[in-house]
This record gives C-alpha cells, structure tokens and sequence, in this order.
C-alpha cells in the first residue's frame, strides 16, 4: 500500500485516547515550547502578522532618540490608507546564548495603527522603558539584563527596521 499522506502536524508520542459513546476522542496536547508561537519559531512565515489587503502603499524609516523611538510612516500610493507599526523586543543573539534560561527570540511590546493620506507622512512614537526589554526567568521574575537588546520596527510587510539599545547592568524590576 502507498505511504500515507503528509501532514503539516508535528508527531506526538502522548496522546491520551478514550471511548465515548459515539466515537473515539483523543486529546492531542500542543507540542512543548519553545518553538510553537512567533516569540520562539525560526521557520518560514507564510502570512506575518500585519499582512494583507491594501489599496495603498507605505514606506518607513525609524530613529531612536533618548530612549524613544520616532518612526515616520509615509504613504506613497494615491489612496488614504491605515499602517500598523509594530515594535518588538528581541535579544541579541549573544545575550540570549549567555542567558541560562530559554529567552523568545523577538516578543511584540507595542503597536501603533496611523492613518496616512495619499503622499503625507505621520509619526508614530514609542518610550522605551526597562519593562520593553525584560525578559522572565525561571522564577518567573521580570529582569532586565545587562547587554544588547534590539528594537525591531516592522509593518508586517517590506523591510523591518533594527535599533540597539545597550544596557549597562542586570536588575530585577518589579512585579506589575
């Protein structure tokens, strides 16, 4: 007989089965992190958050001042049209290799949606705090640690824009 087909579902070897009275339900628990949501997988993403229709098109270039993030959306198409820049906090590489805990590799701190008209540009600002570059620990503390950390501009769609900030000592923030 031919193989069966394939399927886009990752193998697990726990599955808890049991008869009801109409047919065999089986529970099927998620796959164990890291590696099941945007903060930990490394895969190819077909549809990035932020993606879809627009009738319109958007360019963007962002600028870090004192701790606050200026991004300048502009529209270039011939169409009023709404952007949603997002910001995300991700660790450098090395920091997150140093670190003796799992860290996601990029975590979605703010956002901001601007509505653009046709060749206008708006500015979108973010604060950046020591609670948009913690991480949690084992423990389940907030820390911010000493090292790089990168801002991560995006649209969802076109080039992302990278920003670092260096952070010169690790402390426990507290809780929220």
């Amino acid at each position: 007989p031919p193989p069966p087909p394939p399927t886009n579902k990752q193998p697990t070897n726990n599955k808890i089965s049991f008869p009801t009275s109409e047919a065999l339900l089986i529970i099927d628990p998620l796959p164990v992190f890291p590696g099941r949501t945007y903060r930990y997988y490394t895969g190819p993403v077909v549809f990035p958050f932020g993606y879809g229709l627009s009738y319109t098109t958007f360019n963007m270039s962002c600028t870090l001042q004192t701790m606050t993030v200026v991004c300048k959306v502009t529209n270039t198409g011939n169409r009023t049209g709404d952007e949603v820049v997002q910001m995300y906090h991700s660790p450098s590489t090395t920091l997150r290799h140093s670190l003796p805990h799992v860290a996601p590799i990029k975590q979605l701190v703010n956002f901001e949606r601007v509505q653009v008209a046709p060749g206008a540009t708006a500015t979108v600002q973010f604060s950046v705090g020591d609670r948009d570059l913690k991480l949690t620990d084992r423990e389940g503390q907030y820390v911010l640690y000493k090292g790089t950390h990168n801002l991560i501009l995006s649209r969802g769609v076109g080039q992302d824009v990278t920003l670092s900030v260096s952070v010169s000592e690790t402390k426990i923030l507290p809780p929220v």
